[in-house]
């Protein structure tokens, strides 16, 4: 065997040693590569845990604090409940007692006959009425709104009506 020969087996045994040492620095490299990679992929995924956690934790104390919203809502609805259960049993006792007028137990007596305090000057709301001026007419003239004049219109006629009845109750 020649030298050739010799050399030839060197020439391959010094490739396979290349090809070797090549592998081996690539699997390495690769590795470090890889072990790169899985650190920060894991620090990625702590970071989303503890970004979950936090969420959590918001959402734990957003529970807690509709939590005792809800339980406050529960004792209002629960006492306007009994308000109205209340209020129910009295309308009930109400419709068996017998009828009354109830508008004439909240209306107050007021004096018509008895001149309003105005100066001389000024006419009486209800003289002008009784000369056939509207509504509108009467509050120009005695300075008040439309509303009051109603009312007290509506007030003068309410209890011209109850004096009505009260005569004929009277003769009867």
């Amino acid at each position: 065997m020649g030298a050739e020969y010799y050399l030839f087996a060197v020439f391959v045994f010094a490739l396979a040693l290349i090809l070797i040492v090549l592998l081996v620095w690539g699997i390495k490299k690769n590795k470090t590569k890889e072990k790169a990679e899985i650190e920060e992929k894991e620090q990625k995924v702590m970071m989303l845990y503890f970004e979950v956690e936090d969420m959590i934790n918001g959402l734990k104390e957003y529970v807690d604090v509709s939590r005792d919203q809800i339980e406050a809502n529960i004792k209002r609805i629960e006492t306007d409940m009994q308000a109205l259960s209340t209020v129910r049993e009295s309308l009930l006792n109400l419709r068996e007692k017998p009828q009354r007028d109830p508008v004439a137990e909240f209306i107050p007596e007021i004096a018509i006959e008895e001149p309003l305090q105005h100066d001389e000057a000024q006419i009486s709301l209800f003289d002008l009425h009784d000369e056939g001026h509207d509504v509108d007419n009467i509050a120009k003239k005695m300075n008040l709104s439309k509303t009051e004049v109603a009312f007290m219109l509506k007030m003068k006629a309410y209890q011209s009506n109850e004096k009505k009845d009260d005569n004929n109750d009277k003769k009867s």
